[in-house]
């Protein structure tokens, strides 16, 4: 074997004609056995079948000619090439040195190629760098506007909020007062009102995972290891598999990043409407708070925000709900 196809790097091939166009020495016709085995000089994934052409087990002097698609190109010792196939090969050169060592050094390289070839693609996207900074500023602004919305609150509400966003449940309740006449266990012959509150979902907050600022927060400390990573992307060979894929690993986290914007922006816009908004006095039981979210729903619908306009608007809600109910009498459920 000469000193060239000694320093000669593994490739990869993803159709057969590529193989017997590049490959002199590739013969369909020749067996590849334990003992003519040389070396592997690259891998394939074909998307149509191939056969294998590692010795039969069965059959002595035979191809076992198995049908396969994915598998490495291996060298005689007469530096005749076949195919081994990706099931037969392990399973025939079991416990052959020569084929693991090779199988193992085939993979490293051919990692090393496509992890430094990915990189330098990115390195040299003029586009990468203008696409991080757009996602960073569409956080920056989903985030500043949310949370100046939700700091906007009463604090119990603000409280009740975050609870059900850490609890993903959206769910808001009211309580709807039921009264009935019963015997009076103090005065014999005589009844009582016996009032009983039964809770019932009525909606749900729309958009509430916005309420929950972890997320927020750790995307934003993505997008700068992104950022950090790309101002030193080194994608030479030398630094090894590890520390190659680590970068990769991180810069192609943006477009997992970019997913996850948009469904805070969803979030957001579903929760900044006037019409959630407006349901949200529904998380208090407190009077001036009931007010100040309808403020609140006022200010995003672009309504009056007076204190006469702000209580009827209430008044009107509180009495659709007890219409709705049978005119019974309606609170919020306890926080």
């Amino acid at each position: 074997m000469t000193d060239a196809r000694k320093e000669e790097k593994p490739a990869h091939y993803t159709r057969l004609d590529e193989i017997v166009k590049a490959r002199p020495g590739f013969d369909e016709a020749c067996i590849i056995t334990r003992e003519n085995f040389a070396s592997l000089v690259g891998d394939y994934s074909f998307g149509e079948d191939a056969l294998c052409q590692v010795e039969s087990i069965d059959a002595k002097g035979h191809p076992c000619r198995n049908k396969h698609r994915n598998g490495w190109l291996g060298r005689r010792k007469d530096d005749k090439e076949g195919l081994i196939g990706s099931t037969c090969g392990p399973k025939y050169f079991e416990g052959h040195q020569g084929f693991a060592a090779n199988r193992a050094s085939v993979r490293r390289e051919l990692d090393l190629d496509d992890l430094t070839t990915r990189l330098a693609a990115i390195g040299a996207d003029a586009d990468f760098l203008p696409r991080l900074e757009s996602v960073r500023a569409r956080l920056q602004t989903v985030r500043e506007k949310s949370n100046a919305c939700l700091e906007s609150f009463p604090q119990d509400v603000g409280a009740r909020l975050r609870g059900m966003a850490k609890s993903r449940n959206g769910d808001l309740r009211i309580e709807i007062e039921y009264a009935e006449q019963v015997d009076d266990e103090l005065r014999p012959g005589k009844t009582r009102t016996k009032v009983t509150w039964v809770p019932q979902t009525i909606g749900v907050v729309a958009g509430l995972s916005i309420a929950d600022r972890a997320p927020i927060h750790d995307l934003q400390k993505g997008l700068a290891v992104v950022r950090q990573v790309f101002g030193s992307l080194d994608a030479r060979r030398e630094l090894g598999g590890t520390k190659l894929r680590s970068q990769l690993r991180v810069l192609e986290s943006l477009s997992s990043i970019e997913v996850q914007l948009v469904s805070f922006e969803t979030a957001w816009s579903a929760f900044a409407r006037a019409e959630n908004l407006r349901n949200l006095w529904l998380l208090s039981r407190r009077g001036e708070n009931q007010i100040a979210c309808m403020r609140l729903a006022a200010i995003a619908a672009g309504s009056s925000t007076s204190n006469h306009c702000l209580a009827a608007a209430l008044k009107d809600e509180e009495a659709a709900l007890r219409l709705a109910n049978g005119k019974r009498g309606v609170r919020p459920v306890g926080g």
